[in-house]
């Protein structure tokens, strides 16, 4: 497994192996240590060399956008993989235990809600491990790599227990050194 660690301002994004984020992390060190910290140039995901002198590694960003509907999620991988994507990347969090009571019974009434709450609306999009396993599945059917974006410790154990192609790091989660710590 590996952490994609998205870039600071003006930087590159780059992939951790989790053993090398796991020695960056330890500590608790800061991001700025992660971002200064010389690791290798290549790092392979499943079967692919992803390095300097390597094709591209393009990842679909699938997010939340499939609602929770698989065979929508699944339309989306098959385009993907058509498109030449190396990999799809979806999101998972742990609503109830990341989100404290009062904003999941907050009132969420817009265009785009999935529900007269925010709990209701972040319900909708979220799938389960079931759904993960079935979409990971039908992902390496067309050859192509899943990762998915945990939000907490919970989704990233989940996913762990998965064996998701990859973690990548949320770009609002680069300073959450508990997330970081329990990932690598």
């Amino acid at each position: 497994m590996a952490i994609l660690v998205p870039p600071s301002r003006g930087g590159r994004a780059f992939l951790l192996p989790a053993f090398a984020a796991q020695v960056l992390c330890s500590g608790r060190l800061a991001y700025r240590s992660l971002r200064s910290a010389r690791v290798a140039r290549t790092l392979t995901i499943g079967y692919r060399l992803i390095g300097d002198d390597q094709p591209a590694y393009v990842i679909a960003e699938l997010g939340s956008n499939g609602a929770r509907d698989t065979e929508l999620t699944k339309r989306f991988i098959k385009a993907a993989a058509e498109a030449g994507a190396s990999a799809v990347k979806l999101q998972a969090r742990s609503n109830e235990r990341l989100y404290v009571r009062a904003m999941l019974d907050a009132s969420y009434q817009n265009p785009n809600s999935f529900g007269a709450t925010y709990g209701e609306h972040r319900a909708a999009l979220e799938y389960t491990r079931d759904q993960h396993e079935e979409l990971r599945d039908y992902a390496r059917e067309h050859a192509v790599f899943y990762g998915v974006t945990p939000f907490d410790p919970w989704s990233a154990d989940m996913l762990a227990h998965l064996q998701v192609d990859f973690l990548k790091i949320a770009s609002a989660c680069i300073t959450d050194t508990v997330l970081l710590d329990h990932c690598a």
